[in-house]
């Protein structure tokens, strides 16, 4: 068995559920991921620099927009969420938007670490950790990215929901 197909076997046994009274979003504030992250707030969204929005639609569900400028974004949806410890969250994350175009409606299963911003008081910072799509290609795996650390995302603006 290849290592690709044991990763998306692991997350398949581990899929993110909430618990039947709490939803997605709930786990997402819980763990402090709302609003806007990037890895750098002083530069404007682009290709390079792409911004991650979590936030709550009209229906409660837990949505995360992918911005890359230009009036260029991308809609997602977090169909499950897991809090596996305090500096660990599991999420379901189900691309739903034409502008995907062959990757619309896949999903990837993602698990999240934060800890402490040594740069703010009171703030944190978060990369990811592990990442596997649906037909076992993983993107992250133990923090590393084509062999580099996942850069760390910062928080750049509150959640309005």
């Amino acid at each position: 068995m290849t290592q690709s197909v044991a990763a998306l076997i692991f997350f398949l046994a581990t899929t993110c559920s909430a618990s039947a009274a709490e939803s997605a979003w709930d786990v997402l504030k819980r763990f402090g991921l709302t609003g806007v992250w990037a890895d750098d707030c002083r530069q404007p969204a682009s290709v390079d620099h792409f911004r991650t929005i979590y936030s709550e639609d009209a229906d409660g569900l837990a949505r995360r927009e992918l911005d890359f400028g230009m009036r260029s974004i991308y809609a997602t949806f977090v169909d499950g969420a897991e809090m596996t410890s305090p500096s660990m969250l599991k999420i379901t994350i189900r691309n739903a938007d034409p502008k995907f175009e062959k990757f619309n409606q896949k999903t990837f299963w993602i698990v999240l670490l934060k800890e402490d911003d040594p740069q703010t008081k009171g703030g944190f910072r978060m990369r990811y950790f592990n990442s596997v799509t649906t037909e076992g290609k993983v993107g992250v795996r133990n923090g590393l990215r084509l062999g580099k650390p996942s850069p760390w995302l910062y928080n750049c603006r509150s959640s309005m929901s």
